[in-house]
């Protein structure tokens, strides 16, 4: 398979995922099954998008502790620590990533590439194959693939800001339907919760009682925020209303009130 059959069966993996997702663990698969060669792509944190292992080149140790999806804090602080990318680490006699002692894949290659988009940095990719090094094909591919990793997420970024914005945007709105009196209702419910917590139960009656806000008014600015989907509420009935916020930035936007 020469390199531009290669790139085309990268490719596919764009197309793999009906909802138009990259599958970085198909990603990874591809590779491994291209380059034979173990293969780890990790964010920032060290923690594992994706990663694909050959049958023949894994260990105890190795099984045990992709188990936890992440890179030892060490070994991810040195990845980062990386600017470029380092091809063809040879290692004779190499130490294991995760514990101090030896690793049992003799004359160990390691390839790292950094995962930059926007000029800024989103991960890592880890190839590492015993006995043979990685060709200049194979580096090409690698690179290719960390420019694909880094393109999907710099979209799943933008995705993600542009839902919180939205979001955001709605929570605005949905509290500028409230009335000064609804405001303060809302304050005081979400003020019996528990320090820290984003849940509860709450009796309207009490709390009318406690703040001299009429019950109607409190029951109102629950139904407004459950209306724009900032809250959910749950009838139970005597024990009262179960309530959970939804959108974390209410009780915020609130207090600037």
């Amino acid at each position: 398979m020469n390199l531009l059959e290669k790139t085309r069966k990268l490719n596919m993996a764009l197309q793999l995922s009906g909802n138009g997702v990259l599958s970085f663990e198909e990603l990874c698969s591809m590779l491994r099954d291209i380059l034979k060669c173990n293969v780890y792509i990790s964010d920032t944190e060290g923690r594992f998008l994706g990663y694909a292992c050959l049958p023949e080149e894994q260990c105890d140790i190795n099984m045990r502790t992709i188990e936890d999806k992440k890179f030892p804090k060490e070994y991810n602080d040195f990845l980062m620590s990386l600017k470029e990318s380092k091809a063809n680490q040879y290692e004779e006699n190499p130490d294991c990533a995760y514990v101090n002692i030896k690793c049992v894949m003799a004359e160990r290659y390691v390839t790292i590439v950094p995962i930059i988009g926007g000029a800024k940095r989103m991960g890592s990719m880890v190839l590492a194959k015993n006995k043979l090094s990685f060709t200049d094909e194979d580096l090409v591919l690698s690179e290719y693939s960390a420019t694909i990793v880094a393109m999907e997420l710099m979209r799943l970024e933008n995705i993600a800001m542009t839902e919180k914005e939205t979001k955001n945007n709605n929570l605005k709105l949905t509290i500028s339907t409230l009335s000064y009196t609804e405001i303060l209702a809302a304050k005081s419910v979400f003020e019996s919760f528990d320090e820290s917590k984003f849940e509860g139960m709450v009796i309207v009656s009490k709390i009318a009682n406690a703040t001299g806000i009429t019950h109607s008014v409190i029951v109102n600015a629950l139904r407004k925020l459950e209306s724009g989907g900032v809250i959910e509420t749950r009838s139970l009935g005597m024990k009262g209303t179960y309530i959970k916020i939804v959108n974390k930035e209410l009780i915020e936007l609130l207090n600037n009130y």
